[in-house]
This record gives C-alpha cells, sequence and structure tokens, in this order.
C-alpha cells in the first residue's frame, strides 16, 4: 500500500515523531511506500537520513512550504501520490472549530480521496500514566 503520514519532523524530538518514526520503518520494512508529510521541517524533499543517535528514517520525508500541517499541500499530494492510506499522528485541534479562528477546523474541509483516513492520538504523558 501506499501510505502518508502526517506528523512532526523526524528532526526534532516528539513524542509524536518518534511514534512516526516506528511505524514508518516498520511499515516499510513490511513492504509499504510511506510518505511522510513532516510539520516543523522546512527544506527539500528527502529519500532517507541517519540520525545522530542512529535512528535511520527510511520514508520520502516532504517539507512544509507556506502552511503549518501541510494544510496546501496535503490534497493535493494525497491524489498525486495516489495514498491508500492517511496516517495523522498529531493532536487533535485540527478537528476543532473555533469562534473567531478562521483556520481551526481546517482538516474538515480537506478533500483526502482517494486515502483512507486513520488518526492515532498517541499519549504525550501526565497525571496518571503509566511509566514508559
Amino acid at each position: 500500500m501506499i501510505i502518508t503520514i502526517l506528523s512532526d519532523s523526524p528532526f526534532i524530538s516528539t513524542g509524536y515523531s518518534n511514534q512516526a518514526k516506528m511505524i514508518s520503518n516498520y511499515l516499510i520494512e513490511k513492504g509499504h511506500e510511506v510518505h511522510w508529510l513532516a510539520n516543523g521541517y522546512i527544506g527539500k524533499t528527502i529519500h532517507y537520513a541517519k540520525l545522530d543517535d542512529g535512528t535511520e528514517i527510511k520514508a520520502k520525508v516532504y517539507g512544509q512550504k507556506h502552511h503549518q500541517y501541510f494544510q496546501d499541500q496535503l490534497s493535493g499530494h494525497l491524489k498525486k501520490t495516489k495514498s491508500d492510506i492517511l496516517l495523522i499522528i498529531l493532536d487533535t485541534f485540527m478537528l476543532h472549530q473555533a469562534p473567531g479562528n478562521p483556520t481551526a477546523g481546517w482538516f474538515l474541509n480537506i478533500d483526502t480521496a482517494p486515502a483512507k483516513t486513520v488518526f492515532w492520538y498517541p499519549s504525550d504523558g501526565g497525571g496518571g500514566m503509566p511509566i514508559g
């Protein structure tokens, strides 16, 4: 399958980027094609990277252009790559409508066809969470 992941950049240390690194490498090892729309990465598209800690980024990683979270690129990317799945590993804020904030809820107005959209909201901790 062709899978597009929308998450934090693999070059910044967040829980979301760490989860995206693990799942993207796993999916590639299982034979899937993975495209990573890397929020917070402003740069050229790369096809492979090795981080200082030895972690390999095997997915094709895209830098954002004008709008955060690829608002201006998401629909076109999914159509161009003919992605089967859009996997979003981020906060839920993009789904919320908010009075007085015209960009809130923007995702609800994006055409994500032909991809099926999967939302994965891993918890990044806080009170009451198990250690690790």
